[in-house]
């Protein structure tokens, strides 16, 4: 079988070897490169050269983490919102990045990432999620649309369309099933705890607005046991002197 030395030689993996702290990543021209990253026991830092092209492709990987963080910040923005740092913490931590033509100019541009912090992908600023937290999404009309960090607000937001429904629930199990808790965010010293607001939808015109329905779960079968009961309770004052 015949072999073109050369394409094979250009798409083939480009290790590049960690510069270590403080000092620069850069790639040059080359396709697939791939640079895993070693850190001691402090926090360390890289800084990633721009491309000199458009269309490479770079992996950025914590092969090993002796304890200490490493950031590594972009000549330019690496990602499409601009941001230029992002923070390695996790060993197995990569970034996925292609390099694209801004202007007269080359960036990085982040396509993915996996436990890895301060990048935004596809809108939604990527964060490593902790153990047994999964956020399955749906299809068609069934799915979310947005899944947002806006400051200190997450929202979830139904597709337009069909005025889709977003249903919590807790995990099926042989024996118990899963728990579903909404809780407010606790208060820091003096500071109050944040409210559990549940609000029906807005009826525009003559649209009724819509009802809020807290309802136990139902006693399915078997010659014993009963339906889940409702508990509202007022939150407690832990000052017995207030």
């Amino acid at each position: 079988m015949a072999h073109n030395v050369l394409q094979e030689t250009y798409k083939a993996e480009h290790r590049l070897l960690d510069p270590g702290d403080a000092e620069t990543i850069s790639v040059l021209n080359k396709d697939l490169s791939y640079v895993p990253l070693v850190t001691g026991a402090s926090l360390e830092a890289r800084t990633l050269a721009d491309p000199l092209r458009a269309g490479i492709r770079l992996t950025l990987a914590l092969k090993t983490h002796g304890g200490g963080n490493v950031v590594v910040t972009g000549s330019s923005g690496v990602d499409f919102a601009g941001n230029t740092a992002m923070t390695f913490a996790t060993a197995g931590g990569a970034v996925h990045f292609i390099s694209i033509e801004l202007g007269s100019a080359f960036e990085w541009r982040a396509i993915e990432a996996d436990g890895v912090s301060g990048l935004a992908i596809g809108g939604t600023a990527a964060t490593a999620f902790l153990d047994g937290v999964t956020i399955t999404w749906g299809t068609g009309l069934d799915m979310v649309e947005q899944y947002e960090n806006t400051g200190n607000k997450y929202t979830l937001t139904g597709l337009a369309a069909g005025g889709t429904d977003i249903i919590l629930t807790g995990g099926t199990h042989a024996t118990t099933g899963g728990q579903f808790s909404g809780v407010g965010g606790a208060g820091v010293t003096n500071g109050a705890g944040g409210p559990i607001v549940l609000t029906g939808g807005a009826g525009p015109g003559t649209g009724d607005g819509g009802a809020v329905n807290i309802t136990g779960g139902a006693k399915t079968g078997g010659a014993t046991g009963t339906g889940g009961a409702v508990v509202m309770a007022g939150g407690a004052n832990a000052n017995a002197t207030n």
